[in-house]
């Protein structure tokens, strides 16, 4: 979040985009407290990432997915918690 925040990009935009552009993720729900929310998300469900989201994104794919991938892992399951164990 840092990252993007220093960049003033919405992260909860490029996971959005993202859903909706991998084709092996057929169905993305969305939901939101608020009716402005609903509005934002529909906004970015139909608006394409500006060049400087694309390159946030690129980077925290780069940064925090590839590294997955080089381990023959697809996911974060137990990642996280054999920091704490």
């Amino acid at each position: 979040g840092r990252y993007c925040k220093e960049r003033e990009v919405d992260i909860a935009r490029l996971a959005l985009r993202s859903a909706i552009e991998n084709e092996q993720v057929p169905t993305t729900f969305i939901s939101a407290a608020k009716v402005d929310f609903i509005k934002q998300n529909l906004a970015s469900a139909t608006t394409p990432l500006t060049d400087k989201e694309e390159e946030c994104r690129s980077h925290i794919v780069s940064a925090h997915l590839k590294p997955l991938q080089s381990t023959n892992d697809s996911h974060w399951e137990g990642v996280e918690l054999k920091r704490y164990w």
